[in-house]
């Protein structure tokens, strides 16, 4: 009889880790083969929401895959109860099911691509601060997704620097930085509806008129000009929106002191091989521009498609 029972349990141990084991496998494999099978459908589908003016949704390929998963093993279970096979291959198959349900909660059922919600990089989102007379300051930036790198490093209670009215930070080192700088991969639902089509050779142009109606001075223009425009001038067009609702949603900026005035500018945009018709934005709208009191600027972007 106690024989019987450890039997029991070591089966049962067994059946739980073939199918860990299992589940691992089958999405690996899976996963692998789809995207190879679908690399020429990719390419496809990329093709034609851009001729559609819609984005991508780059992550469908992750969602199909899923899917698939979520099937085979769905039909491991029914097989496993209608030809009464043994208890184990139930067990196995119930786990598996199990398995993928928990991992989709934890992914939002993998259904943010039906809400337009991509995966962004943000690319080298700096922020400047200018107060009237220096201040101890703290700086956070509540991120939908993760760093993948920042500078000064930023800690669990943000940046802590003193702030001088020529922009000038300095940290509890006292270190001096023109600027905080962080990189990171976040989720957002980026407006595409209205923006710009520029031709690559003129994009230093079209940015030096958009961003001093945006808000910045000349110097954090250069700055972001001398960042983006080699990115920019290697395609035939640049499709380019500044993303306002959206970014605010996936990149809050929490800054103590309160500043009168925060200025953000966030570039979005994807290379097309041809011009894109496309509804203009009205740019004056986005940003109060008045840099009267304690004024923080933040300018960054995200390239369509493109992870850090």
């Amino acid at each position: 009889m106690e024989n019987t029972k450890k039997r029991k349990i070591f089966s049962l141990i067994y059946w739980i880790i073939a199918a860990v084991i299992g589940v691992a496998g089958i999405k690996y494999f899976l996963s692998l083969s789809i995207k190879l099978f679908y690399k020429s459908l990719d390419r496809w589908l990329e093709f034609w929401f851009d001729s559609i003016g819609h984005h991508y949704p780059f992550n469908i390929l992750d969602f199909i895959t899923m899917a698939l998963v979520y099937i085979c093993a769905t039909v491991l279970i029914y097989k496993a109860i209608t030809q009464k096979k043994k208890a184990g291959s139930i067990i196995l198959s119930i786990l598996l099911i199990l398995t993928l349900f928990f991992q989709l909660v934890s992914n939002g059922f993998g259904l943010d691509y039906l809400h337009n919600q991509i995966q962004c990089a943000g690319k080298a989102p700096v922020i400047y601060l200018y107060p009237e007379e220096e201040i101890d300051a703290v700086v956070e930036v509540d991120l939908n997704g993760e760093f993948t790198c920042t500078y000064p490093k930023y800690s669990d209670d943000g940046w802590q620097v003193t702030a001088s009215p020529d922009g000038s930070l300095v940290d509890d080192t006292g270190r001096t930085y023109d600027f905080l700088y962080w990189e990171g991969n976040f989720t957002m639902e980026p407006d595409l509806s209205k923006g710009f089509c520029v031709k690559g050779e003129d994009s230093a142009k079209f940015l030096e008129e958009a961003l001093a109606t945006l808000g910045l001075n000349d110097s954090e223009a250069n700055t972001f000009i001398m960042y983006w425009l080699p990115i920019l001038e290697k395609n035939e067009y640049n499709v380019i929106t500044f993303q306002t609702d959206a970014y605010e949603e996936a990149a809050k900026l929490n800054i103590t002191p309160e500043p009168d005035n925060i200025i953000r500018v966030n570039m979005y945009f994807y290379g097309s091989d041809e011009y894109v018709e496309i509804e203009p934005q009205d740019l004056a709208s986005i940003n109060n521009t008045d840099r009267s009191g304690f004024t923080v600027v933040e300018w960054g972007g995200e390239e369509m498609g493109v992870l850090n």
